[in-house]
């Protein structure tokens, strides 16, 4: 049974669309879920069985196999996701010195609302690649500073006497956030390691590297996002509201994760039951990893053929199917 205080804990388990597909895989696994590997040729699927699989991480399909399913008669239910919530990227090379401070160059994600993220303590958090300096093997560690790091700081009234009611955002210009002095970067700056460091700055990745407990020079490239350090929480009077950002679209993937592992009469059931969190709707979907990418029949193929269905079974199966596409928008505004 979904619950408030449960949400809460998922929503502050789930800075990124990594750690959001993380923290659901912990779920899946706690609830008895098995994993699947898509590098497999063929998957040994069974009724009443629970399985899930990931892709590049940001993305997770979930799905459970009815007892009474037969490839010939059967159908899918579905609901899908996303993991992914507008926010602030690092670009690819972030290193940045204005004005005597080290900051941090920055792009804009999926459609926010840029004014929110002035004056909050920020920090980063996402995905970062290691290189084994014994094999020069490379692995993905996920990262997450929970201490506030870095502020874009917004403009002062004396500077500007417009900036406190017309403040028009220029997410090149204005939403750079300021990460330290560069006269005390410059004497830290001896971490400095292999290539991610010549493209980032040195104080960022010498908080990684604190955070990873790894050398810099291992640190070879990375993909993160500002977060704020404010956790989520429940508020109002009466404790009525949630209070957070990525609600959109985080609840709905939390819904349909709990719905799928919550849900019974698995054993009466002639349908797969399906939960797809997929990454990028904030950008178009049309990657990989999208809802308009090959994610969904790529996993509804794989589960057909694993059940034992040939032919036209899942063109068939398809015309029995429901889908639903859960995302979120606001209703009302009081104001």
């Amino acid at each position: 049974m979904a619950s408030a205080p449960d949400f809460i804990d998922y929503l502050n388990a789930a800075w990124t669309n990594f750690h959001c597909v993380e923290e659901t895989v912990r779920r899946l696994t706690a609830a008895g879920f098995e994993a699947l590997s898509e590098r497999e040729s063929t998957w040994a699927l069974k009724p009443n069985g629970k399985y899930f699989f990931t892709r590049n991480g940001s993305a997770v399909v979930a799905f459970t196999v009815g007892g009474a399913f037969t490839p010939s008669e059967g159908s899918f239910v579905l609901i899908g996701a996303h993991t992914d919530s507008p926010c602030i990227k690092l670009k690819p090379n972030s290193g940045l010195e204005r004005s005597g401070c080290q900051q941090l160059a920055v792009q804009t994600y999926g459609g926010g609302l840029w004014t929110t993220w002035f004056d909050r303590d920020l920090t980063v958090a996402g995905r970062v690649i290691l290189k084994d300096p014994a094999t020069g093997a490379l692995s993905p560690r996920l990262v997450k500073v929970e201490r506030p790091i870095c502020r874009i700081p917004m403009l002062a009234i004396h500077l500007e006497r417009g900036s406190g009611t017309k403040l028009e955002v220029n997410p090149e210009a204005h939403l750079a956030p300021v990460l330290a002095l560069a006269a005390a970067a410059a004497l830290g700056a001896s971490v400095a390691g292999e290539s991610a460091v010549s493209r980032h700055s040195a104080p960022l990745i010498a908080v990684l590297a604190e955070e990873l407990e790894c050398e810099a020079s291992a640190i070879v490239d990375l993909e993160l996002q500002l977060c704020d350090t404010q956790p989520s929480s429940i508020g109002g009077m009466n404790r009525e509201f949630i209070h957070s950002g990525r609600l959109d679209n985080l609840c709905c993937a939390y819904l349909a994760i709990e719905a799928l592992t919550s849900a019974e009469g698995l054993e009466a059931a002639n349908c797969v039951r399906v939960a797809v969190l997929y990454d990028h709707e904030e950008v178009g979907s049309c990657s990989s990893v999208g809802a308009r990418g090959p994610l969904t029949m790529d996993a509804l193929r794989r589960v057909m053929a694993g059940l034992g269905g040939a032919g036209g079974d899942l063109a068939a199966a398809m015309q029995r199917s429901l889908l639903i596409s859960a995302d979120m928008a606001h209703g009302v505004h009081p104001n």
